[in-house]
């Protein structure tokens, strides 16, 4: 599979990766890292600490 005079495999992966690259970072940081920050800001809220008093702010 690796070797490219007996497969495409690999060129088509490689062009897959560079074209796709950049949705995949947009995802990641879009969709799973804000639903793991909800879940985490929900779970301090439920536990009953004081969230009026932040130690810093949350940045993009």
């Amino acid at each position: 599979v690796e070797n490219g005079e007996h497969c495409d495999f690999t060129v088509l992966r490689n062009m897959l990766i560079r074209t796709h690259m950049q949705d995949l970072k947009d995802v990641t940081n879009n969709v799973h890292y804000e639903n793991y920050r909800s879940k985490k800001l929900a779970a301090v809220t439920c536990n009953g600490v004081d969230t009026t008093k932040t130690k810093g702010q949350l940045t993009k």
